[in-house]
């Protein structure tokens, strides 16, 4: 037994694990071999319908996928038994209509959850099929890109609040590239819509995108671009003021977008100027406190509403904080609470060991701006205490900075060649944040100045109503969104200059 058992050690100990080779991943989907009844079927009264697969096959996102055409009030049954589909429609079916089943993904194999995608099922309830198809594409209005997996309806009624209630009679997705196709269309005309539906319920909510309505006729060959955008929000402004970070800076966020012809900001019932956001759903005011609480009122059309400012004055402890950078024209010197008053005696710009003097300087809110020569430019800025104070009396300590001046010498010309009469809101546009903001309303010559490098664009608001912001359509008043046009993207490099003509049209 000894020796026996010394062998076996030995034989274990010798052995070596492989891992078995099982090939190729499956990335096939599964495939329909047969359907009961079969596929482009006439006269069909059975309202039960078996698909029957090449192997074993599972749902998912059944309600978010299935397209079925006419839409169904009830939700089908779908039953799953080995390699077999069971689709029962609860719904009456229509007389001389043709019916057909996308499954976009909603059946899957069991192993690897390959999607069946490019599958159509049809059939008809009379002799013949309809064969008709409409196609188009949807963008977003705001911003010019392709809807993908945006719903598009088909109504035969007149009534535009009938996407708020009713299921349509037909509908279809657009694709990763925005288009949308009609299959299996009767002779008749529809009206055409599309929808962002985000939850998936066929219907249109307030938060969700829109398009208008367009009449069409299912002969028609023309391919169709429908644009979506936000409803208008009709809900009265609920402004909130934000915890202060900075004592003198008050900031409102709000629910909707606003703009300053409209909306009217009163500190205890004396109005006073503010600044507005570049997403136009904030604002901001720069004031001194007299008391602990402070009474804000801000009317937006005909909406008024009144906030209150509490900042316990008693309990401020703090000091300015100062920062400050240096370009090739000037310094500037920003504290992050609004300033009173700036002692330049006790300012010095440094240039090693030798000062420059420094006669000139401009002061807004939070910012000291101080102009400097091209050929003297300062590596050091020391701030003596009391050289700022603020609008509570509070004074900054004493501090040094050093100066590093980062050149930006790109630049970007701009023709703008406007023919039509009508204001223009122009935005140079990078990362999808608007980088400046230039009204026009003639042609007119822009130089944009140290631009970083990097892919910008040009987005040009026709500004129809004069309120300096993008008014959005009303699919209910048939009212379409102020136009919008888009340059191509363009390329800024260092050391670079640019010129471009854009025709305004």
């Amino acid at each position: 037994m000894k020796y026996i058992y010394i062998l076996s050690i030995f034989l274990i100990g010798c052995a070596s694990v492989q891992t078995l080779d099982g090939g190729e991943k499956d990335i096939a989907p599964p495939i329909v071999i047969n359907v009961n009844p079969d596929s482009a079927s006439l006269n069909v009264s059975s309202k039960e319908f078996i698909f029957q697969f090449d192997e074993y096959v599972k749902t998912t996102k059944v309600s978010d996928l299935l397209i079925i055409s006419p839409s169904q009030i009830l939700t089908p049954d779908l039953k799953i038994k080995g390699t077999k589909l069971f689709l029962n429609i609860k719904d009456e079916l229509i007389p001389n209509t043709t019916y057909s089943f996308q499954f976009n993904g909603s059946i899957i194999d069991v192993n690897e959850s390959n999607p069946l995608s490019e599958y159509l099922y049809v059939f008809s309830t009379c002799d013949y099929l309809d064969s008709l198809s409409l196609s188009g594409f949807v963008k977003h209005s705001a911003t010019n890109k392709i809807c993908e997996d945006c719903n598009v309806h088909l109504y035969k009624s007149n009534n535009d609040s009938v996407i708020l209630t009713n299921k349509p009679l037909y509908t279809t997705k657009t694709n990763k590239q925005g288009i949308y196709t009609f299959y299996n269309l009767p002779d008749d005309t529809f009206n055409l819509i599309a929808i962002k539906d985000d939850n998936r319920n066929l219907v249109l909510d307030k938060e969700e995108e829109v398009s208008l309505y367009i009449i069409k006729d299912t002969k028609s060959t023309t391919r169709d671009t429908l644009h979506i955008f936000p409803l208008p929000n009709k809900e009265k402004l609920k402004p909130k003021i934000v915890t202060p970070l900075s004592p003198g800076i008050i900031k409102i966020i709000l629910n909707k977008t606003v703009d300053m012809l409209n909306t009217k900001l009163f500190i205890s019932d004396t109005p006073v100027k503010y600044s507005l956001s570049q997403t136009l759903d904030s604002l901001q005011v720069f004031y001194k406190p007299t008391s602990d609480t402070t009474l804000l009122t801000i009317i937006n059309d005909s909406d008024t509403t009144t906030l209150y400012y509490i900042l316990p004055l008693s309990k401020l402890k703090y000091k300015p904080k100062l920062s400050a950078s240096i370009t090739e024209k000037s310094i500037k010197i920003t504290s992050n609470t609004p300033i009173k008053s700036i002692d330049t005696s006790h300012i010095k710009l440094m240039l090693d060991s030798n000062q420059i003097v420094f006669k000139n300087y401009s002061l807004t809110q939070t910012k000291v701006n101080i102009p400097i020569d091209k050929n003297e430019k300062p590596n050091q800025l020391i701030l003596a205490e009391e050289a700022i104070i603020d609008i509570f009396d509070k004074k900054n300590a004493t501090d040094t900075v050093l100066l590093n001046i980062k050149e930006i010498t790109n630049f970007l010309v701009i023709d703008y060649q406007i023919t039509k009469i009508s204001d223009y809101l122009i935005y140079l546009v990078k990362n999808n944040r608007n980088i400046k903001l230039n009204k026009l309303n003639t042609s007119s010559k822009i130089i944009y100045n140290n631009l970083r490098v990097g892919e910008y664009f040009i987005k040009i608001i026709e500004d129809i109503n004069n309120n300096g912001i993008w008014d959005t359509g009303d699919l209910f008043l048939n009212k379409k969104p102020e136009p919008i046009q888009f340059s191509k993207p363009f390329e800024i490099r260092d050391n670079w200059d640019k010129k471009m003509i854009i025709n305004v049209l």
